[in-house]
C-alpha cells in the first residue's frame, strides 16, 4: 500500500510505496517519519524484504536488505534505530539429505522381458515361461524404478538453509550483533539479552533413501536428531545458555535489573521457570525456581516495594487454587489455598476461595479472606466475586447471599436485602488481583461457569508497566 501525510489545510504528500509492513512512525516538529518494509522481488529462496526510513519533506534512505523479523523501532524525530534480522538462504537439494547406499546396485538392474524367462522344450520344441521367476524380477524391478523416481526428485528438489544476523542499525551505523543463527528463541530488547541456536550450514543425511516412500518424509526429519546449543547474548557478548537439554526457552523477565527468570518448556510442552542472575554482562545461576505445574504468572510490585513475579504453586487437581508466591531473587509466600488474590499498598491481602456457580442469581461466589503473616481469617461466605468494592484496608462493600453488607476490619453489616448491583461516592483503593487459571482455560459450561471471567492463558503483566519481551 501507500502511505500519505495529510496537513490540517488538506496538503498530502506520498512518503513511501509499495510498503508490506510498516514498523514505526514518529511526529516531530511537524514532520512524519517511518520505518518500513517492502517486498524484495529479487530476493531468491526467502521472502526477505527491503527495510527504509524516511521523513516527510526528504528522501527514504534504505537501512537494509534481506531482512526478515523487525524486533523493535524507536524514532527520534528523523533518527531512526532499529533492531532486526537478515536472512541468507544457502541452497542445497534433498538428495543431499539421504544416504543412498543402493544406488550401484540399482544401476545394474534392467527392466525384466518375459524373453529372458522362456525356455524351449527339447522334445517338443514349444516355449514354456517361468512366470514364478519373472514375476519375482519383476518386483525387484518395480522397487527399483520407484527408488530411482525417488532419487531423481530429491536431485531436482531445492531446499535452502537458512540462517539469520541479528543486527542494530542506530541513526545511520550498522553493527552485528550475533551472525549465523537458526532461530531467535527469546529476545529483550530492554535490556539487550537475546537466546538463539546457530545454524550448523551443511545438509546432513537424515535417512536413507530406501527407507523412503515419499519425498515429503525428509521434511518432518530434519532437526529431529539433535538437541541444538542455546547461546545467550548480553549487549554484544556471546556465551552458551546455562539451561537443562531438554528445554527450550520461550519468555524471559528481568527484574530490578539484576534477576532474571526464564520460562521453558520441554519436549512435553510442560513449563518450568529457571532463574538467573545479570551482572557483569552475563547471565549466572541457571537453577530452577520450579519445575511443578504453576500457573497465573503476573509481574507486580513485591511487598518489600522490589520488581516481582507472581505465580501460583501447589496447586490443587483443577488448577484452579493454589499458593501464591512472590519472586523478587527469593521466594515470598503471599497466601495458601487461594484462587485469587487481591493487594493494597503490597501488604494488605484479601483472598478468594471455595468458589461455585450460583445458578439461581447466576453469579460466582467464594469465601472471602483477610490474608497476614500468612494467616487466613474469613471475612465472609457467598461473595458475589464480581461485587466487591474495596474502599480501604478495613473497609469493603460487596453482596453476599443477595444482600449487600460492609466489613469494618473486625464485622459485617447489613445494608440492604435482595441487592443484585449497588453504587457508592466514596473513592475506591487501588490493587492488584493475582488469578490462578483453571486446567480448561475457563470452565465447563454446563456448570454455568463463565469462561469469559476466567480468561484464557495470556500472559498478565499486573500494574508494574513493564512485560515480557
Amino acid at each position: 500500500y501507500t502511505v500519505y501525510c495529510v496537513t490540517s489545510g488538506g496538503e498530502k504528500e506520498k512518503l513511501a510505496s509499495e510498503v508490506a509492513q510498516l514498523h514505526g512512525w514518529s511526529e516531530s516538529g511537524g514532520r512524519i517519519s517511518l520505518v518500513y518494509g517492502v517486498l524484495d522481488q529479487k530476493a531468491e529462496g526467502n521472502s526477505s524484504y527491503l527495510l527504509y526510513t524516511v521523513t516527510s519533506g526528504g528522501e527514504k534512505e534504505k537501512i537494509a536488505s534481506e531482512v526478515d523479523s523487525v524486533y523493535a523501532v524507536d524514532l527520534d524525530g528523523s533518527e531512526a534505530s532499529v533492531l532486526y534480522t537478515t536472512v541468507d538462504a544457502e541452497e542445497h537439494t534433498l538428495y543431499e539429505f539421504v544416504t543412498d547406499s543402493t544406488a550401484e546396485a540399482d544401476a545394474q538392474v534392467q527392466e525384466p522381458s518375459y524373453s529372458d524367462y522362456e525356455t524351449i522344450d527339447p522334445y517338443w520344441g514349444w516355449y514354456t515361461t517361468d512366470w514364478d521367476a519373472y514375476y519375482d524380477a519383476w518386483e525387484v524391478w518395480s522397487q527399483v524404478s520407484h527408488r530411482e523416481q525417488l532419487r531423481q526428485e530429491l536431485k531436482d528438489t531445492s531446499y535452502n538453509i537458512l540462517s539469520y544476523d541479528l543486527t542494530r542499525y542506530d541513526k545511520g551505523e550498522t553493527t552485528v550483533i550475533a551472525e549465523g543463527l537458526a532461530a531467535v528463541e527469546v529476545l529483550d530488547t530492554e535490556h539487550e539479552i537475546c537466546i538463539y541456536t546457530k545454524q550448523e550450514g551443511e545438509a546432513k543425511a537424515v535417512a536413507e533413501l530406501a527407507d523412503l516412500e515419499y519425498s515429503s518424509e525428509l521434511y518432518g526429519m530434519m532437526g529431529n536428531d539433535e538437541t541444538p546449543v542455546q547461546y545467550v547474548n548480553v549487549k554484544g557478548a556471546e556465551s552458551e545458555l546455562d539451561l537443562d537439554e531438554d528445554y527450550t526457552p520461550n519468555e524471559i523477565l528481568v527484574l530490578n535489573g539484576s534477576q532474571v527468570v526464564l520460562r521453558a518448556y520441554d519436549k512435553e510442552y510442560e513449563s518450568a521457570l529457571f532463574r538467573y542472575t545479570l551482572e557483569n554482562g552475563k547471565l549466572t545461576g541457571g537453577g530452577v525456581l520450579t519445575d511443578e505445574p504453576f500457573s497465573g504468572l503476573t509481574a507486580g510490585t513485591a511487598p518489600n516495594g522490589k520488581e516481582g513475579l507472581y505465580y501460583f504453586t501447589d496447586l490443587d487437581e483443577k488448577n484452579s487454587t493454589g499458593e501464591l508466591i512472590c519472586y523478587t531473587g527469593e521466594k515470598i509466600t503471599i497466601a495458601k489455598d487461594a484462587r485469587e488474590v487481591l493487594m493494597l499498598d503490597g501488604k494488605t491481602i484479601f483472598k478468594l476461595d471455595e468458589m461455585s456457580y450460583d445458578s439461581r442469581r447466576e453469579t460466582m461466589e467464594g469465601s472471602l479472606y483477610t490474608v497476614t503473616d500468612g494467616q487466613s481469617a474469613k471475612v465472609a461466605d457467598d461473595v458475589d466475586i464480581s461485587s466487591i468494592s474495596i474502599l480501604d484496608a478495613k473497609q469493603i462493600l460487596y453482596i453476599g447471599d443477595g444482600d449487600l453488607f460492609v466489613w469494618n476490619g473486625t464485622e459485617n453489616t447489613k445494608l440492604a436485602s435482595d441487592v443484585t448491583v449497588f453504587w457508592h461516592n466514596q473513592e475506591t483503593a487501588q490493587y492488584d488481583t493475582f488469578t490462578c487459571d483453571t486446567e480448561y482455560g475457563g470452565a465447563p459450561e454446563e456448570e454455568g461457569w463463565s469462561e469469559e471471567y476466567y480468561g484464557d492463558d495470556d500472559w498478565d503483566y499486573g500494574s508494574l508497566g513493564m512485560g515480557w519481551t
